[in-house]
């Protein structure tokens, strides 16, 4: 599943510490830490290298050769684009790339089909048979175990989650599942951009992510992190990256970052020899610097009425301009918030009239949890760190997570 990502406009750089969101902020009295209150990493002088997990392959079970067949609606104005997208996909060097360490070859090619105008949001239900209806007339390849639908909804048409609707992408950008009952898959994508080139790159980024996750693990059971246990405190805090009930899959671990191959935009994707090497952790390698931060392995235990600042180290595979720090809830026991935290750092920029921290390679910030006073034992939460470049770059963001736990 690909979630909504993170844009950041024009700045303002000045010293100091940001943090805006008043759910997030340390409460009074619990002023987060600053980078010089804390002592210096052993290894400061070195550059700083995380541990990235390792995706195991699960059951094996993937979409090999795979067909992709592009579903657009009669009245989806990027209808030609997103065709002339899925015809060059299935012979882009990003799928030989991305595929090879997969296992998954060539693919066997592309199809399309144009169905009727969509002109009402639909939920999960109503999308599959929109693409049931199409297979059942004959216009779209049947199932035959290999192949993934992806169904692009027009400008302007919201997919309804059982949560509710997925109001300007607010809960996710597209996602795979089973079609059938031989393996096959469908995606669905959101628009989320509603004009302009960025609107065109999203889109197909978002498909590309969508591909390569059912090709990888149609069945949920191929090549993701585990799901975490009913206490994820007891796991490696990256099988909480996604969701309590989801393990991130291959392409959710690369969030943010793209390359381009003539007109579209595709999303990098996992690789475990990439990550094993403690730099850029996605492919295709790209030109641009890899930068993150780094913090403490494992969970960090926070007692209830009481804080943990965590460092978080910046780095970069090369020189590079500043960059923006921001930090969400990720996932989190229920209730949901139970644990908050600020973010710190010794500089800041102004972005859209709010403050964020601002590092570069081997600067310091500061992640303080707290958890309020009669904080139950086992309240969970991990916290994603954004970075994002101030200067435009093929990389958008990259994130870090940092789990806590009240023992």
């Amino acid at each position: 599943m690909r979630e909504r990502p993170i844009a950041l406009a024009a700045l303002v750089v000045a010293a100091g510490c940001g943090s805006s969101d008043p759910m997030m902020t340390a409460p009074p009295g619990d002023a987060a830490l600053s980078p010089a209150d804390l002592s210096a990493p052993p290894d400061l002088a070195e550059p700083a290298r995380p541990k990235w997990p390792t995706v195991p392959m699960g059951d094996g079970v993937e979409l090999k050769p795979l067909e992709l067949v592009t579903v657009v609606a009669e009245n989806d104005a990027l209808g030609p684009d997103l065709i002339a997208f899925g015809e060059q996909l299935v012979k882009s060097s990003w799928w030989m790339t991305v595929a090879a360490p997969y296992g998954l070859g060539p693919e066997k090619g592309a199809a399309h089909v144009t169905g009727p105008a969509i002109t009402k949001s639909m939920n999960n239900e109503q999308m599959v048979s929109y693409i049931r209806a199409l297979v059942d007339a004959k216009q779209a390849p049947a199932p035959d175990g290999g192949t993934v639908y992806v169904l692009y909804l027009p400008d302007g048409i919201v997919a309804i989650d059982p949560s509710g609707p997925n109001t300007d992408c607010d809960l996710f950008e597209g996602y795979h599942s089973s079609f059938g009952d031989k393996g096959d898959n469908y995606a669905i994508v959101q628009r989320c951009y509603h004009d302009g080139p960025m609107g065109l790159d999203d889109v197909t980024s978002t498909a590309s992510h969508e591909v390569i996750e059912s090709a990888t693990d149609p069945d949920g059971s191929g090549w993701a992190l585990p799901v975490p246990s009913a206490m994820p405190w007891l796991d490696d805090v990256w099988r909480s990256f996604i969701a309590p009930d989801i393990g991130a899959e291959v392409a959710d671990l690369c969030p943010g970052t793209q390359i381009r191959e003539g007109k579209y935009a595709y999303e990098r994707v996992w690789s475990n020899a990439a990550a094993a090497t403690g730099g850029d952790p996605c492919i295709p390698v790209i030109a641009d610097p890899y930068f993150n931060v780094v913090g403490p392995a494992g969970w960090q235990k926070v007692a209830a009425g009481g804080q943990v600042a965590v460092p978080l180290v910046a780095w970069s595979t090369a020189p590079m301009g500043d960059w923006t720090l921001d930090r969400d809830v990720n996932t989190a026991s229920d209730p949901p918030g139970a644990l908050r935290a600020g973010l710190d750092a010794a500089r800041s920029a102004t972005v859209d009239g709010m403050s964020y921290p601002v590092v570069n390679d081997r600067e310091v910030a500061t992640l303080t949890i707290t958890a309020p006073p009669g904080t139950p034992s086992g309240t969970w939460a991990t916290f994603s760190i954004y970075s994002t470049a101030l200067a435009p770059m093929s990389d958008r963001y990259h994130a870090w997570i940092v789990g806590a736990y009240v023992p």
